[in-house]
């Protein structure tokens, strides 16, 4: 075979990786809409062989209808020579599956400019579809409890406009719902109540800031109804500002908030004379928290009134807190426990660590009538644990697995390796000609060269394979589940990812490359140890150094 011929077999091969690698359906067909090329997704889709495709037609793998529309769509192409984009729809014989795809199709010419066949791109947009029908009903769903709760909700736009009023504000200002959209405020209610909402609400929208506190709104009969209102900034879809505002009715509460002073500002000053680093509350015998001490806000951002929420209601999704479930019944049931630790959702949407204490109260009777219960934030307590955990496991310079840790996650991975009698591999990588590096564009351009070596290892391999630096630019990973000849691709794959990196060289334009030598084992029956084949792979390593560099070598067993 000729240089010429050799080269063109190799483009094509590339180019057919490259097509069959893409996620997208390729294919080519003649002017009598036959299969002349299909990659390999289209084969996927068919269930057949590139061979039983060639020569064939969409009749052979789609129903009727259905291939009648894609004929029709191909003699726009084939016939009128037009580049066509449009949603099309399949329904795959062997599976029956309905599926949506956008398709690019275009003609094919030869040297003379006449169309002798087309080609198309499709890229499934099912899920795309799925997800718009889901959007569509979540709107509708949306809307249907937005019109039954018992509360104001509404959107005002920057220059005072309604955009949106749920049922229940419609009914109070005496409109329609359909009627409130694009009316401004002084439009639906009187022009000194208007102002008096207006004067909040233009702080929210100019400060960007969340407001909640209690406002009063006079009805058509001057009938005074409290609110406890909550005004959240938000951004319109053309880029204006404007409010989303939740009111809920607080008349009742009010009434009832007179009952409960004394009880309140005797626990506030209860309060005020311990720690403010702690935050104290109380739950009824049911769960309910029905007291709370102005330091949970600080803590939480929040502070719940008696029966809006339970325990339960304010736990993330952390483990600990299916635990820490099980502690609190005990309360409930008359049973002291130990401190306990929770996760609680703060206003903000962040997650508080905070230990827990509680302690049953009884009645005359000896029936559980509540508990009382402290709160300790031990969330940057926990976080400055975990980061000095962290430090100790990981390599300062690069984020991998320091070689103490890896020794430990290695040992560990291999005695479940062993005991299941699964395959691993063992991979030593070094980096060809660190010194000169470091001699000519400093030891600086030399730490970057580390970092991009661990960002790149990081995405080429998979979580669960472990990485570490051992030392200097010596690099070790340990491929679980990957027997020899597997990690010989993943090992060849690394080294021309490596092969490609950039490093940018400080004060100018360049650029540095690098390569790597890797040298690779695999595990060999229960007798081997870690130093076995870290030896092994070492030996690999030294023999792709001495070997011209730049290369993969593994070791014999």
């Amino acid at each position: 075979m000729s240089d010429s011929k050799a080269q063109t077999s190799i483009e094509l091969l590339g180019l057919r990786e490259v097509v069959n690698s893409v996620g997208a359906y390729i294919f080519t067909k003649d002017m009598l809409g036959r299969y002349t090329y299909a990659n390999n997704l289209v084969c996927e889709l068919f269930g057949v062989s590139l061979q039983e495709i060639i020569g064939r037609d969409d009749s052979d793998f789609f129903d009727l209808k259905v291939s009648n529309e894609l004929r029709i769509n191909d003699r726009r192409v084939t016939e009128h020579g037009e580049k066509i984009e449009l949603e099309e729809r399949n329904i795959v014989k062997p599976s029956g599956e309905t599926r949506y795809y956008w398709t690019i199709k275009a003609p094919i010419r030869n040297s003379g400019g006449e169309i002798v066949g087309m080609c198309g791109i499709s890229t499934d947009i099912t899920e795309r579809k799925l997800l718009e029908k889901s959007l569509a009903e979540q709107r509708d769903l949306s809307n249907a409890i937005l019109n039954n709760i018992e509360a104001l909700v509404y959107m005002k736009s920057w220059d005072r406009k309604f955009i949106y009023g749920n049922s229940e504000i419609a009914k109070l200002m005496g409109v329609e719902s359909k009627d409130i959209s694009g009316q401004l405020d002084t439009e639906l209610m009187d022009s000194v109540i208007a102002d008096y909402f207006w004067e909040k609400d233009s702080k929210v929208i100019e400060n960007g800031e969340k407001f909640a506190g209690e406002e009063i709104f006079y009805d058509q009969k001057g009938n005074a109804i409290h609110y406890w209102a909550v005004k959240i900034p938000v951004k319109q879809s053309d880029g204006s500002d404007g409010l989303v505002g939740f009111s809920t009715n607080i008349t009742k509460l009010r009434n009832a908030e007179k009952e409960l002073l004394d009880v309140h500002e005797r626990y506030e000053r209860m309060i005020e004379n311990v720690a403010k680093e702690y935050c104290f509350y109380s739950r009824d015998a049911q769960g309910h928290i029905s007291y709370v001490s102005s330091s949970f806000t600080k803590m939480l951002g929040w502070h719940p009134s008696k029966g809006e929420k339970t325990l339960q209601e304010l736990l993330t999704d952390n483990p600990i807190n299916k635990e820490a479930i099980k502690l609190a019944a005990l309360g409930l049931k008359g049973e002291r426990q130990l401190p306990f630790l929770i996760e609680l959702h703060h206003e903000d949407g962040s997650k508080r660590l905070c230990e827990i204490n509680e302690t049953p109260l009884f009645d005359d009777a000896g029936k559980v009538s509540g508990l009382d219960g402290v709160v300790h934030d031990v969330s940057e307590q926990k976080k400055l644990e975990q980061e000095l955990e962290r430090r100790a496991h990981t390599d300062y310079l690069t984020g991998l697995n320091n070689r103490g840790y890896f020794i430990e996650l290695a040992e560990r991975e291999m005695n479940r390796t062993i005991r299941y009698k699964h395959p691993m591999s063992f991979l030593m990588l070094d980096i060809d000609n660190f010194k000169k590096i470091n001699d000519t564009y400093g030891h600086k351009a030399g730490d970057d060269v580390l970092r991009v070596l661990a960002q790149v290892c990081s995405k080429t391999l998979r979580s669960v394979d472990i990485s570490s630096r051992l030392g200097g630019e010596e690099f070790a990973f340990i491929l679980p589940e990957t027997p020899q000849h597997c990690a010989l691709e993943v090992a060849e794959r690394l080294r021309l990812a490596l092969n490609s990196a950039q490093v940018p060289v400080e004060g100018g334009d360049a650029v540095l490359r690098f390569t790597v030598s890797i040298g690779l084992t695999s595990l060999n029956g229960e007798k081997d140890s870690l130093d076995d084949l870290m030896s092994r792979a070492d030996k690999a390593l030294y023999h792709a150094k001495n070997s011209g560099k730049d290369r993969v070598c593994v070791a014999q067993l």
